[in-house]
This record gives C-alpha cells, sequence and structure tokens, in this order.
C-alpha cells in the first residue's frame, strides 16, 4: 500500500513494451523489430510512464500487442486472427476508453481493405460484448468527461493540437515548426 506499490506496475509494463517489438513474427524482418524496440523504448512519454500510478505503461504494452495482432489480421484474414485482434481491441479499450478510436479506426481499416473475407470473419465479434457491456454500465459517468463543470482536464479544442502532436512525438520542436 505504498506509492511505489502502485507504481511498480508501470515500471514492469514500461519495460516489458519494447521487448513486444521483439516478439518474432512472420511478416516482419529482424531489423524493423529491432528499430520499433529502439524507438519505444527511446519514446520519451514512454519514459515518463515508468513512474505513474496510472495504466500508460500497460496501455503502451496493450496497444503494441494491438498492432501485432492488427497486422496479422491484415496480412492473413482469418477467425482465429480476428479474435487474437478483438481480444487485444477489447483489454485495450478497457484499459482507456479512448483506445476505442483506435479500434474504430482499425476496424474501418479492415473492413475498407478486406471487405468479404472481413465479414466472413464476423463470429469473432462476440468478444466484444463484455466491453459494449460495461461501457453502456458506465455510460453515465462517461458522458460526464464532456461537461465541463465535471471534466478533471480541459476539454480539447483546435487549437490544441500543437500541444498534442508534441505530446504524440515527444517534442515541443513539433509545434514551433507549426
Amino acid at each position: 500500500d505504498s506509492n511505489a506499490a502502485l507504481r511498480f506496475p508501470s515500471v514492469v509494463f514500461a519495460l516489458a513494451a519494447p521487448l513486444v517489438a521483439l516478439l518474432p513474427v512472420r511478416f516482419m524482418e529482424r531489423d524493423a523489430r529491432l528499430l520499433w524496440c529502439g524507438l519505444v523504448a527511446a519514446w520519451t512519454p514512454g519514459l515518463w510512464f515508468t513512474h505513474d500510478a496510472r495504466p500508460y505503461a500497460m496501455l503502451l504494452f496493450l496497444a503494441m500487442l494491438n498492432t501485432i495482432a492488427f497486422a496479422a489480421l491484415l496480412r492473413e484474414t482469418r477467425t482465429r486472427n480476428a479474435v487474437v485482434w478483438l481480444g487485444s481491441a477489447s483489454l485495450l479499450i478497457l484499459t482507456h476508453y479512448f483506445a476505442g478510436f483506435l479500434i474504430l479506426a482499425q476496424g474501418c481499416l479492415y473492413l475498407a481493405f478486406r471487405r468479404g473475407r472481413a465479414i466472413r470473419t464476423w463470429p469473432a465479434l462476440p468478444i466484444l460484448l463484455p466491453v459494449l457491456g460495461w461501457i453502456a454500465f458506465h455510460a453515465s459517468r462517461i458522458q460526464q468527461f464532456a461537461n465541463p463543470q465535471f471534466a478533471a482536464y480541459h476539454l480539447l479544442h483546435v487549437v490544441d493540437l500543437q500541444k498534442c502532436l508534441g505530446f504524440v512525438f515527444g517534442s515541443q520542436l513539433i509545434t514551433w515548426a507549426i
């Protein structure tokens, strides 16, 4: 019940996230995996997550697993791969609801690129039912975050794009260029 104990899972997930890139997958060459691992290991916001008691390091770890699952699904459209992708998507969304935007974008790309073959993987969809139920259960609380009276942080506007790019790329140089 100490601060260190609360932060320990973040350290574990932050150290494990770059290692996900090293998983041997058939469709990614060794050099690409090493580059990905190095980029994630040196990513400044990822380093910040190591001492945070929030689930952002776990979110990074799960997002990397989800990336591999999505790439495998695009490469080989099979129900088994769709189950793995939707399983990782479920964990990602349950870790942070904003991950739903990533999954929605991936789903749209999947349908756009694989069309009829994507539709045939529909038996994987029940994997999302627990997530949809959980979101429905929390819907009223989620709606409060759009209300400035209850929001814990200010709502984003178009002018905040610079800050978002600076966070994503880990440097304020991006925001100065804009």
